[in-house]
């Protein structure tokens, strides 16, 4: 058997590999005493040069069984607040028709407008969302520090509003004013 010299960057990245190796078996039986039970989904953003039909159909035929609605595509509303009962309606039987369920919405807004439109706005899609029964509504953050204190009150106000429609605000660290947990924690 031949021996080769190993550097002490070989050794420590082969002994980092076997150590972590051996932690998973532990790390997976200790989820399973909790009863951990990550929900798996698919965002619709892969598709977003096709219809939402296509991307539902695609996201079923990829085995998946939950979505989220992350990117607008062209001819919906998903919960902006352009969108009606009606279309909210529809949106939901097309997604259960397929057998996937929807817990998830990304919240936008336009940081040039007044905090009172913004949080009009923003609170239109809380309501649309409640209407989807959703779980969880997703924020960019912001990212010009002059609109940072807009942001504030704008969340100030929409997470006792969501809270009240049993729907959690999500802040995505997404550079800007929620790039790093510091920036988050100062939002909150």
């Amino acid at each position: 058997m031949k021996h080769t010299a190993m550097n002490r960057r070989e050794f420590l990245r082969t002994t980092s590999v076997a150590a972590a190796a051996l932690t998973l078996p532990m790390v997976n039986s200790a989820e399973k005493r909790k009863g951990v039970a990550w929900p798996i989904g698919c965002f619709n953003r892969p598709w977003v040069k096709w219809s939402y039909d296509d991307a539902l159909d695609g996201i079923k035929s990829a085995g998946y069984k939950l979505t989220g609605l992350l990117t607008v595509p062209k001819n919906e509303a998903f919960t902006l607040p352009t969108a009606t009962p009606d279309y909210l309606d529809g949106l939901k039987k097309r997604i259960t028709t397929r057998g996937l369920g929807v817990n998830m919405a990304a919240l936008r807004f336009k940081s040039n407008e007044t905090v009172e439109n913004m949080i009009k706005d923003v609170r239109a899609q809380v309501d649309n969302a409640a209407r989807l029964k959703l779980t969880y509504l997703l924020t960019f953050g912001i990212d010009k520090p002059e609109n940072y204190d807009k942001f504030y009150k704008l969340m100030a106000d929409i997470a006792p509003y969501a809270d009240e429609r049993k729907l959690r605000v999500v802040m995505k660290p997404h550079g800007g004013g929620s790039g790093a947990s510091e920036e988050i924690l100062r939002c909150i």
